[in-house]
Order: C-alpha cells, then sequence, then structure tokens
C-alpha cells in the first residue's frame, strides 16, 4: 500500500513539475524580446536556446550575424524567422543567420531548435532578440526643380545614415530603448564604421508621376517634355527613398485645323444629341471654342457642344476655336416624330350652335363670319402635324390654322388629316347675313372631340 502511495505521489509530482510548466511554456507566442523556452525544461525564462543579451542594432540596408550560444549537440531542426517586415534573413545556416535592416523600427529575430531529449522524444527550444533598426537616407545630388522642353539629365545619388555618430543613443531613447541599450563610443565606433555594402547591391528604382511631362529610364535619365511631375527614386527591398518636383514649361501648340464629329446627322424632335471639335494636331494647347447655330427656333445650343432639336428643319451648327478662330460645320437635319398616328380629333368649341340633321351634327355659322378649330393627334409623341381642307371652298374655306370662313350659304364638310392619311371631319352649314365679316370671336380651346377618326373610317363623308 506504501509503494502505491508513493508511486501516486511521484506521479502527481511529476506531472506539476515537468508537465505543467510545459503547457505554460507551450501557450507562449515566442515574440516577447529575450524570452527563452524548452519544453524539456519548463516555461519563459527557462533555460532553453540563448542569443545574446543586448538586443542588435543596425541601420537600414545593413546586416548582421546572430549566432546561438548554446545549441544541442541532437538537434534534428533549427529554424530561424523574423517579426514582421522591417527585417529580412538574407541567409541561415544551423545555429546562426545575417539578418538585413529593411525599414526603421524595432523588430525581432526568432531561433526554434527541435532536438532529442533523453527519453527519444523531441524537446522543442526557442529564443528571441529584438533588434534596433535605425534610418537610412537617399540623398540627390543634382535633382532639379525646372527643366527646358528637350533637356535630359543623369540622375546621381548618395546614401547616408539618418543618425549621425553620437546620437546613436539619444535617439534610441527616443524610440522607447531601456537605459540597458546604451552603445560605448567603440560600439557606435564599429556600428558607425561598417560597411554598408547591401546599399549598392540593391537596385535603384526610378519612376515618375507624370511620364508626359517628365520621363525617367531605368537609369535615372531625365528627359523634359513638358508639365509637371514627382520623380521618386528607391532601393529596390529597403524602405529608402527620395523624392522631388520638376517643372517644364509647356510651349503652346497652335491649332492648325478643327472638325466636328457626331454619331449621326438626322435627329427628331425632342432628341438630344452632342458634337465633339476634333483638333489638329491633336495636343493643341487651347481646345476651347464658341458654338452657335444658324437657327435657334429650331435647335436648341447648350453653349457646350450639347443640343436640343426643337422643330422641324435644317440646322448649320459652327464651331469657332479660340486659337485663330480655326472653325467647323456640321448640318443637321430634324424631322418631325417617327411615332406614327393612331387617331386625329377635331375640337370645334368655337361654334356657338350647331343641329342635329340625322344623328350627325351640322354647325352653323353665318356668311362673313369665322371660326376656328383645331385638331389634336394621339399619342402625343406622334407628329402633329395636321392639314385642313373643305369640301365645298364656295361655301366654306379653312387656312392652314384651321380658320373657317363662311363664304356663301350652303353646306360643306370640313376635314383634318394626318402626315400617315388618319382623319376627322365636321359638317358646316353657312346661312346668308349681311353684316360685315368679323374676326373670330372665341380663341380655339381644348374640349371634348366633335369628331374623330383613327385608323377606321370616319362617320362622315370623306373628299
Amino acid at each position: 500500500m506504501r509503494k502505491k502511495t508513493l508511486f501516486l505521489f511521484c506521479g502527481l509530482l511529476f506531472t506539476l513539475l515537468v508537465l505543467f510548466p510545459c503547457v505554460i511554456g507551450a501557450l507562449s507566442d515566442g515574440w516577447v524580446d529575450g524570452e527563452a523556452y524548452s519544453s524539456a525544461g519548463g516555461c519563459k525564462g527557462s533555460d532553453g536556446v540563448l542569443l545574446s543579451e543586448k538586443p542588435a542594432i543596425l541601420y537600414v540596408g545593413d546586416k548582421t550575424t546572430i549566432a546561438v550560444k548554446n545549441a544541442s549537440e541532437k538537434s534534428m531542426d533549427n529554424t530561424w524567422s523574423v517579426y514582421d517586415e522591417k527585417l529580412e534573413i538574407l541567409r541561415s545556416y544551423n545555429i546562426q543567420a545575417t539578418v538585413l535592416g529593411r525599414k526603421a523600427g524595432y523588430s525581432m529575430i526568432k531561433f526554434q531548435q527541435v532536438s532529442q531529449n533523453l527519453f527519444g522524444g523531441q524537446e522543442v527550444s526557442w529564443n528571441t532578440k529584438g533588434v534596433y533598426i535605425l534610418p537610412a537616407n537617399l540623398t540627390l545630388t543634382n535633382a532639379p526643380s525646372t527643366m527646358e522642353p528637350g533637356q535630359t539629365l543623369q540622375l546621381s545619388h548618395s546614401f547616408e545614415r539618418g543618425v549621425p555618430f553620437g546620437e546613436i543613443n539619444t535617439y534610441l531613447a527616443e524610440q522607447g530603448a531601456p537605459n540597458s541599450i546604451t552603445l560605448t563610443k567603440e560600439e557606435e565606433s564599429a556600428l558607425w564604421s561598417r560597411a554598408v555594402d547591401e546599399y549598392y547591391n540593391r537596385k535603384v528604382l526610378y519612376t515618375s508621376s507624370n511620364p508626359s511631362a517628365v520621363s525617367v529610364s531605368q537609369d535615372g535619365v531625365l528627359t523634359a517634355v513638358g508639365g509637371d511631375a514627382v520623380i521618386t527614386v528607391k532601393l529596390e527591398g529597403l524602405d529608402v527613398k527620395a523624392q522631388f518636383t520638376v517643372s517644364v514649361p509647356v510651349e503652346p501648340v497652335a491649332v492648325e485645323r478643327v472638325d466636328l464629329t457626331a454619331e449621326k446627322d438626322e435627329f427628331t424632335i425632342g432628341d438630344s444629341f452632342r458634337l465633339t471639335p476634333v483638333f489638329t494636331p491633336e495636343n493643341a494647347t487651347d481646345q476651347a471654342g464658341e458654338w452657335t447655330v444658324s437657327n435657334t427656333r429650331l435647335l436648341q445650343n447648350n453653349g457646350d457642344g450639347s443640343f436640343q432639336a426643337l422643330a422641324a428643319g435644317r440646322v448649320v451648327i459652327t464651331f469657332t476655336a479660340n486659337d485663330g478662330g480655326r472653325r467647323a460645320q456640321y448640318v443637321v437635319t430634324i424631322r418631325e416624330s417617327n411615332v406614327e398616328a393612331q387617331s386625329i380629333a377635331i375640337h370645334a368649341g368655337a361654334f356657338s350652335s350647331w343641329v342635329d340633321n340625322g344623328g350627325i351634327r351640322t354647325y352653323l355659322m353665318n356668311t362673313g363670319t369665322i371660326r376656328t378649330i383645331s385638331a389634336s393627334v394621339s399619342p402625343s409623341d406622334a407628329s402633329q402635324t395636321v392639314t385642313y381642307s373643305s369640301s365645298n371652298s364656295a361655301v366654306a374655306t379653312v387656312g392652314a390654322d384651321g380658320r373657317i370662313t363662311g363664304i356663301s350659304a350652303g353646306e360643306a364638310v370640313i376635314t383634318a388629316r394626318t402626315e400617315n392619311g388618319l382623319s376627322a371631319s365636321i359638317r358646316v352649314r353657312v346661312q346668308s347675313q349681311e353684316p360685315p365679316p368679323q374676326s373670330d370671336p372665341t380663341p380655339p380651346t381644348p374640349s371634348e372631340p366633335e369628331n374623330s377618326s383613327s385608323s377606321e373610317a370616319s362617320s362622315e363623308p370623306q373628299t
């Protein structure tokens, strides 16, 4: 019984001292500066793999080598990784890695080792090391602010450390580095004098925000055309760049010719359309001008090259360029609506009296008097053009505007006809009267159609 109790106690003690710390250690993400972990030795701060006591310090574009002090001789797999893009692992071999500073700031590098433990299982250990990356500057020694059209220039540049010698500790303190991170004069001198070969091994990239104004070749040769552009020079893969703006005066290009274009030249009433001026040469400097139309009753001119058809007819549109007064003309034809008329009705509200003649309404008027009728065509977007005629002009005449004049006693049929041949009619009886002719006392007003016709035959006799 005592042996069994002792065995259980030892098992519990093993769990508390070995397995539990390993679980705690396994929960760590491994990205705390100086954190060490070993699955065999417990949690953070254990005797896992060791790097060095102080964080590494280097400039952007500079590189340094970090080594493991106590790697296991039974290592099965060694892995190096970086926390973010501020660092780049140039190369790694077993227990050491060479890293490059790509962007100013603070980052970390991590070493993880998988080795074989005493029981033949796997043991995972890691450690992290903080790295401070100091800024570096790219300086253009001959960046121009202005150039002349056609001028070329080869850009020259140099690289400089962004934190001068003697100010590194101050800079680190401003970045929040602990007081323990302090370089001696010797360490600062060694950092400052370290070769920066990576600067010169990196490709230099040139770009222009406006190549049509100022272009730049892959070799850094500027070519001025005309206009403003921002030139950017940077090192590939490093956060080191320089920018400047260059202005090139634009030489005016005169207008030699102007033409007008549109999708078509025939429109119907109500259509809106636009004309586009085409300049020769295409890069003419002043491409503004004035729009005019030959008949504003037929065509509405909006002044910006857009127009709206108002009435049927033929209109000449003229564009006059501001530069040199070059002119272009465009002729458009406006037609009535293409929508077919479906019906027509006559409004005879101007007549004051009528009689029923066998079911047919006959309107009464005296000789010498005038009555005006109107006609409406449906649908409303169809052509509203109507022609009038009289079956007996010796009794009554009718004008193009629908004005009926009583000539002599008798009866006549007045007909209104659409462009596509639909018609509507009214019968008029003229009674003799001696008074002189008088003007129409009642203007035409919309009223209920007295007689109408569609594609079926009219109820009134046709002539």
